[in-house]
């Protein structure tokens, strides 16, 4: 399998990972808004889960923007 392949559908997983952090977290503050017991410690995992997601969208798009450019050509010359 290719390299470029594989690069890919790692890339589609953190999407995934992303996505389901995101969405996770803010179901969980939602959730947590009608709870008052704990409120402290419970607003730290979801807070977490959405840090660690927004984290993984930005790395996944970045990526995906690499993985998208064409390739250059020919390789720049050092030495002419």
């Amino acid at each position: 399998m290719s390299s470029s392949l594989v690069r890919w559908r790692e890339n589609r997983w953190r999407f995934k990972v992303a996505f389901a952090s995101v969405g996770s977290g803010g179901l969980i503050i939602l959730l947590i808004l009608k709870v008052h017991t704990f409120r402290k410690i419970l607003v730290l995992v979801p807070g977490l889960l959405l840090l660690v997601g927004f984290i993984l969208a930005t790395w996944a798009r970045a990526e995906e923007s690499f993985l998208s450019c064409p390739d250059s050509d020919e390789p720049p010359k050092l030495i002419k």
